[in-house]
């Protein structure tokens, strides 16, 4: 998750302060942001909503420039030989696991004469079906959610905050009074406590209904999908980027836990209908130990470090701005309530 919804809900919540008639309405984040965290989380967990960020990373998965870059990037990575091995055992394991032998026997059956190749792609079907199931897809947002409260973002280059934060200020600014004298205006004319306001504008603004439906539009947008695949074309030409995803592969695959995690979770994703606490218990004992976390961060941190990603986040931030389809979806939902 933070994803598109999350990161709106952040920036919004801890820009606003709407200032109408000389007085200032404030809105509490102790009341805003826990109650704003769940309706996220429960839209996001949807089934519907799961169809449409798949749609988007299907349609940035089409993208040629980025499937080749891709390719290459993980062609780079698994050449390592330390690398190459540790995923050579990961695969040896799943194969001697009796839940693939006995899921090998089941497609046999169902599909006499087939080759070994093709038994080994509707394994694989089986497994990319089973982990898009809205169950363990909702399996998955709770380890997520666990994982993002350990990585440690810090604090973007000056550049993006000059970039982007100052432009999202600027919004604020534009219509603050205005959301001021809506925040009185829906208090029955008084000035609301912070308390108040955050829920009243959690109420009118904020619903469930209204996020489902930004998000339904904006996640269908060719213009996000166009800037993703641009944005994530150039972040993989980065040779920092090639780097530390090729140090953290290297120095997560190694480990023994992290292995057999990997290959626990396959072999509850190649069941019919795996228990979703299982999926997440070994999720959180994939992503979730220490060592895993730090790897991620240390990688997170060397890319973030690289001058050319502000440059490159501010690009797809401005050309996102400037499309008017988007541009409506968002005033929609912040401005129009």
């Amino acid at each position: 998750m933070p994803r598109i919804a999350l990161v709106l809900c952040a920036v919004l919540a801890a820009s606003v302060a709407c200032k109408p008639r000389g007085a200032e309405v404030r809105l509490d984040p102790a009341t805003f942001f826990p109650k704003l965290t769940a309706r996220v989380t429960q839209v996001m967990s949807e089934p519907g909503m799961s169809a449409g960020f798949d749609g988007l990373l299907d349609a940035i998965a089409a993208d040629a420039t980025l499937r080749a870059r891709g390719a290459a990037l993980l062609a780079g990575m698994t050449a390592d030989p330390e690398t190459s091995a540790a995923m050579s055992g990961v695969m040896a394991q799943l194969q001697q696991s009796p839940a693939l032998q006995r899921t090998v026997a089941e497609l046999m059956t169902a599909h006499p004469g087939v080759s070994a190749d093709q038994i080994g792609e509707l394994a694989s079907a089986r497994i990319q079906a089973t982990w898009s199931s809205p169950p363990i897809n909702q399996a998955w947002m709770q380890t997520w959610n666990r994982l993002r409260t350990k990585l440690e973002l810090g604090a973007l280059p000056k550049a993006v905050e000059v970039g982007i934060t100052t432009r999202v200020s600027a919004y604020f600014e534009r219509n603050n009074a205005r959301w001021g004298d809506r925040l009185i205006e829906l208090n029955g004319g008084k000035m609301p406590s912070a308390e108040r306001a955050a829920e009243i504008y959690l109420d009118r603004a904020w619903t469930e209904d209204r996020m489902r439906r930004f998000l339904h539009s904006v996640l269908a947008s060719p213009a996000l999908q166009r800037e993703v695949a641009v944005a994530l074309q150039r972040l993989l030409a980065l040779p920092t980027v090639e780097r530390e995803l090729r140090t953290a592969t290297k120095a997560l695959i190694s480990q023994a836990t992290v292995q057999h995690a990997a290959v626990e979770v396959m072999i509850l994703l190649l069941a019919s209908a795996p228990a979703p606490a299982a999926v997440e218990q070994q999720l959180d004992q994939l992503l979730l130990p220490a060592p895993v976390v730090a790897a991620l961060n240390n990688a997170i941190a060397a890319i973030l470090a690289d001058p050319s990603v502000p440059t490159i986040l501010v690009d797809a931030f401005d050309h996102l701005a400037a499309d008017p389809e988007l541009a409506t979806d968002v005033d929609q939902l912040i401005n129009s309530w």
